[in-house]
């Protein structure tokens, strides 16, 4: 069993502005086949866009409104 959150994280998350449009939160997710971007303020983690099932179909079908990441309700973070 692993010790440390190192031995079982993947480095190199993808990342994202909250500024960023859903269609751009998407790519990272469609190229890199990845289920969850980070969205980061400088060095702040400010939310994650996640979808467990296959994100690409989800988030392109919004890609016509094109909100910002911040518009996508989600939970806080947490950071404690």
């Amino acid at each position: 069993m692993a010790e440390y959150v190192r031995e079982v994280m993947t480095p190199g998350a993808a990342a994202v502005r909250p500024a960023s449009s859903v269609v751009e939160a998407a790519q990272p997710m469609r190229t890199q086949s990845i289920g969850d971007v980070v969205v980061a303020d400088g060095q702040d983690v400010v939310g994650l866009v996640t979808d467990p099932h296959d994100p690409a179909p989800a988030l392109a079908d919004i890609s016509r409104a094109e909100p910002d990441a911040r518009s996508v309700p989600g939970r806080p973070p947490l950071t404690e």
